[in-house]
């Protein structure tokens, strides 16, 4: 399921040797890169496609603290609570 396969790949670039500041990185712009969307998405700043999640842990000194989702800002609009672990509609 996505979002959740993605809290795994995390801990699996941790288990692997990676720092969680260097997983959360390759998860996030260096995808974008990967893929030359760079411009668009992979960062959070004015202008760039950003849905992202507020945390309730700091994963830098645990990464499984990306599982403590305190809401979801999508499309601009923060969904918190039980909202915002709800897979979206299509899934």
């Amino acid at each position: 399921m996505p979002g959740a396969s993605l809290h795994r790949e995390l801990e699996l670039y941790v288990a692997s040797g990676l720092s969680p500041a260097a997983s959360l990185h390759t998860a996030t712009l260096g995808a974008a890169a990967l893929l030359g969307i760079q411009d668009r998405v992979g960062t959070i700043a004015a202008g760039m496609a950003a849905d992202f999640l507020l945390l309730d842990g700091d994963p830098l000194a645990d990464i499984r603290n990306t599982r403590k989702i305190a809401a979801v800002v999508k499309n601009g609009v923060v969904h918190e609570g039980q909202a915002a672990l709800r897979p979206p509609p299509h899934l």
